[in-house]
């Protein structure tokens, strides 16, 4: 490989490289810092309390389920608060970590009655690189739809969003739910590029994931399962089978476990119709109406999401819905994902009802991942417009228009070389543009008026297709032609094409 190329692969990278520095950079005061006096402080302090009540108690006291009170007789279990109402999953997270990274003395401190000291960063430790997964997944998404131009852009979109800074450390349920409910997409989406038994395998492993941590991602379901109808027919009915049947196990072992623990303790578990009605009870009682239950999102929105993120967002989403209905398959692809990773949240914080309208604004990291899909959708979509606009030599000699026939050679050598692997989709060759290219140096002496023709093909995504939308040529020396480029049908979909 060349040092040219060596530079350009170099350059690819170094965004991604600059993003996840800066995104660890703003979110180190958070994973060590000590916990707040509100929403992060409670739930950080209701999880130390079960990670301490495990060494007090033991795994097994409560069938693994946490025990979240501070006074209590271990002899006794009549005096325990039991919390049967998730599975263990994230509870036992918070209690290996701090097994493993907690500080010296923290498992014996309850014995002199006072509180481990210096667990934050421990406790935390966990659910900040579920929140980093949550991100790479949501990268990887828009890689295999086939917008690598797109990924860098949601990625920093999700990860400098208020909620996402603020909330970095937070120990509870929402971020390694959303990691789960993410790379389940991933897992759907590289079915339906390349179907498989291990992928379909892939599909029900993350839909376990999801709800072995909590309710919320198996509301993405839906929406996975309807893209990839739309992408690979009805073939569909297997990833659909293997996300129902996954997300359906964690939930079987849970009401049968934690039926369990509750009858231990003299306690039944409500109806699900019970639960449900309870969660809705302020639309169904018209104490909160809807409208009103809009605008408190709303406002909350503008400010843990961020007005930015809530535009670009929306624009995306428009887009995206675009897309879907009246594109090609690549764009059905990327379209879908990014109302899939939408709708998903958005019926999560509908069917919450009752505490997104208290409100409680950590119910907002479920929408988060598909306004950040979509606010990149929409900023690669700029970006291409203004790519188009480049200045590159790209005109093959034979279409030059006779008034031009006083460009000296050296500038048609250079067009015809590079119409020809634009035409051919010769990536590679085009890389290597100033090693390769006849007479490179002379049309180029400075590379930036030809590193645009880059910039737009990398919007279209890692397969693409090239049409020369216009040719001029100004001065005799100076083509100033521009390009369209449009995602292939490659990437998404082997049974279409484009």
């Amino acid at each position: 490989m060349s040092s040219t190329g060596d530079r350009n692969r170099a350059l690819q990278w170094a965004p991604w490289l600059v993003l996840l520095l800066a995104a660890l950079l703003v979110r180190w005061p958070v994973w060590t810092g000590p916990l707040d006096r509100e929403f992060d402080g409670f739930q950080g302090g209701f999880f130390a309390t079960t990670t301490v009540n495990y060494e007090r108690l033991g795994l097994g006291a409560a069938d693994g389920y946490p025990v979240a009170n501070v006074e209590l007789d271990a002899e006794r279990s009549s005096t325990w608060y039991v919390y049967p109402n998730h599975p263990p999953t994230v509870p036992l997270l918070a209690w290996g970590s701090a097994r493993l990274f907690g500080p010296d003395g923290w498992r014996d401190a309850w014995r002199e009655q006072r509180a481990p000291e210096g667990l934050e960063p421990a406790l935390r430790l966990p659910f900040g690189l579920a929140q980093l997964a949550t991100a790479l997944g949501l990268a990887t998404l828009l890689i295999l739809a086939g917008r690598r131009a797109a990924a860098p852009l949601a990625l920093a979109a999700f990860a400098f969003a208020p909620i996402e800074v603020g909330y970095a450390g937070l120990v509870n349920y929402e971020h390694p739910a959303m990691a789960a409910a993410v790379w389940t997409g991933v897992a759907v989406l590289a079915w339906c590029r390349a179907p498989g038994p291990a992928r379909l395998a892939a599909c029900a492993l993350g839909g376990a994931a999801g709800t072995a941590v909590t309710f919320a991602p198996a509301f993405f379901l839906p929406g996975y399962a309807l893209l990839a109808l739309r992408l690979r027919g009805w073939a569909a009915w297997k990833p659909t089978v293997a996300l129902g049947l996954g997300a359906l196990t964690p939930i079987l072992l849970h009401r049968h476990f934690g039926g369990g623990v509750l009858a231990a303790f003299d306690l039944s578990p409500d109806p699900l119709f019970d639960r449900v009605r309870r969660l809705l009870a302020p639309l169904l009682d018209g104490s909160l109406p809807f409208g009103r239950w809009l605008a408190i999102q709303w406002e909350s929105a503008l400010v843990y999401l961020g007005p930015e993120l809530c535009a670009l967002g929306a624009a995306g989403l428009l887009l995206a819905a675009h897309r879907t209905l009246r594109g090609s398959s690549a764009d059905r692809a990327i379209g879908g994902i990014v109302l899939a990773l939408f709708s998903g949240g958005a019926l999560a914080h509908v069917a919450f009802y009752k505490h997104t309208g208290d409100p409680q604004p950590s119910f907002l990291l479920n929408l988060a991942p598909g306004l950040a899909a979509a606010a990149g959708l929409a900023l690669a979509a700029v970006a291409v417009s203004a790519g188009c606009a480049s200045k590159d030599v790209t005109t093959p000699d034979e279409q030059i228009p006779n008034k031009f026939a006083g460009a000296p050679d050296w500038v048609h050598d250079f067009a015809r070389w590079s119409a020809a692997r634009l035409d051919a989709g010769a990536e590679s060759e085009l890389l290597e543009w100033m090693t390769q290219a006849p007479h490179a140096r002379r049309n180029h002496p400075t590379p930036e008026h030809f590193l645009p023709l880059f910039v737009t093909m990398g919007a279209a995504g890692e397969h693409w297709r090239a049409e020369q939308l216009h040719r001029s040529i100004s001065r005799e020396v100076l083509a100033l032609d521009a390009w369209r480029f449009a995602p292939s049908a490659q990437g998404c979909s082997s049974s279409s094409g484009t």
